[in-house]
């Protein structure tokens, strides 16, 4: 009995630790993709410095990776590292729009996840380059600023980022 009481102890000292760095491993996998979206973010505001302070107008999110990759070099950075899944996408409502005319950009998302991590939060990169995993409780907040629609600067959207890519020759 007293066997079968110190295995099972053991088995749960295993499964708790087993849970505890799995735990830890997320953590790791989110500041990883925390840095992921800042670099993504520090990338369209020189893309923007090069530009007249303009955001690229895109017709998908693929395109900004493409036009902003000569600032990263390294396109692992457009990925997000969720156990959940999902993708990094561009808010298409400031693309072709001047900075300038973005009246709150610490609340106006640049870049957010598309899935939410095991712990009901998503990345969020806003467009004065700070990122936060915003919990689900701000969700709404996130949504409404993301329907928010702003003038156009830009006139013609750039091609698709497939047509973008295959053209100046970057490999996804």
């Amino acid at each position: 009995m007293k066997l079968k009481i110190a295995l099972l102890a053991t088995c749960l000292a295993v499964a708790v630790a087993a849970q505890h760095a799995l735990d830890d491993k997320t953590r790791v996998l989110r500041a990883q993709s925390v840095s992921n979206a800042k670099q993504l973010a520090l990338a369209m505001l020189l893309y923007c410095s090069d530009y007249d302070d303009v955001f690229p107008y895109v017709q998908d999110t693929k395109a900004t990776f493409v036009v902003t990759y000569p600032y990263v070099k390294d396109l692992s950075v457009t990925k997000t590292l969720n156990p959940m899944g999902g993708e990094f996408v561009f808010n298409r409502n400031v693309g072709g729009v001047a900075a300038g005319k973005i009246p709150d950009p610490a609340l106006t998302p640049m870049y957010v996840e598309s899935k939410f991590w095991p712990d009901d939060r998503r990345i969020v990169a806003y467009v004065d380059c700070r990122v936060k995993a915003e919990p689900r409780a701000n969700w709404a907040k996130v949504e409404k600023s993301l329907q928010q629609k702003f003038p156009r600067k830009a006139k013609k959207p750039l091609p698709p980022g497939d047509k973008l890519a295959k053209d100046l020759g970057i490999k996804f």
